[in-house]
């Protein structure tokens, strides 16, 4: 596999936290960091990425060995860098946080096209662990999702209705879905998790034995015992599915998973670098 030269834009939350998984991949080199905040731009260069405030600033001659913009900037911002990237025709990877007309929502296995893509947008956090899982249950043909998400945070929020992520499922796997996210007041011990009780109605029955089967061959899944739960759980990238909620009757599925934002959507942004 080729060097992706990339250009990672926004040092924030996201941007540092994917920065040594990018470094450490093997294959995608961080050329150029973007961040208008002085201090980010200087740990930018502790980490040996040369930094720029602006995307704008960086000369031309050194931007045509770019593969793509990894944009991890501040949510809301991706419409108008969207504009700085047509003018310099730079392909750029969004991230969940923009809304899902800027780009088109990407997960690996329902991406079909045969052509570079020009932008994506990588889905939601706990919305990539359904996907997998729903992945994992294809050939069981699912019919309908029901789900609720659950996020510990202070923001003023209580509730979204038919959050994003159930749209995101409905476009790339053509399953009604209805997904709630619900905001638990508090401060996360070690960065937030999501938190997902999800059923799902099969046309397919399947018994609870070949369904802890069928998870457990799915890509980045894996089944744990709640006991083994805790802060002290490194945290990774894997969708964690609690074995004691696995339940399986009529044809519905139910099941309690966790994953932690942003690791959980790491794989799947390799998986759209190499498209580039």
């Amino acid at each position: 596999m080729g060097t992706k030269n990339i250009i990672l834009a926004g040092y924030g939350v996201v941007g540092s936290i994917l920065l040594p998984l990018l470094q450490s991949s093997g294959y995608v080199k961080v050329m150029y960091g973007i961040d208008p905040i002085k201090e980010r731009k200087d740990d930018l260069q502790r980490h040996g990425v040369f930094s720029y405030k602006s995307i704008e600033d960086i000369p031309e001659e050194d931007i045509k060995d770019i593969n793509v913009v990894l944009d991890c900037s501040t949510r809301g911002h991706g419409r108008n860098n969207k504009r700085i990237y047509e003018k310099k025709s730079l392909p750029a990877i969004f991230q969940s946080g923009e809304t899902i007309s800027l780009a088109s929502p990407y997960f690996p296995e329902k991406y079909q096209s045969d052509k570079t893509p020009s932008y994506l947008r990588i889905c939601t956090c706990p919305g990539i662990s359904t996907m997998r899982i729903l992945f994992a249950l294809e050939k069981f043909c699912p019919i309908f999702v029901n789900g609720h998400y659950y996020k510990i945070n202070n923001e003023d929020s209580m509730i979204d209705t038919n959050y994003s992520s159930g749209r995101e499922i409905e476009q790339l796997f053509g399953i009604p879905t209805r997904i709630n996210r619900l905001y638990l007041r508090g401060e996360p011990k070690e960065g937030y998790v999501y938190a997902s009780n999800m059923q799902t109605n099969l046309k397919v029955r399947i018994s609870k034995e070949v369904l802890k089967e069928v998870l457990e061959q799915g890509r980045n899944i894996r089944i744990v015992k709640k006991n083994s739960l805790d802060t002290s759980v490194e945290r990774h990238s894997d969708t964690l599915i609690v074995e004691e909620s696995i339940q399986s009757h009529d044809g519905i599925v139910e099941l309690t998973s966790l994953c932690y934002p942003p690791e959980v959507n790491f794989p799947e942004i390799l998986m759209a670098i190499n498209l580039f």
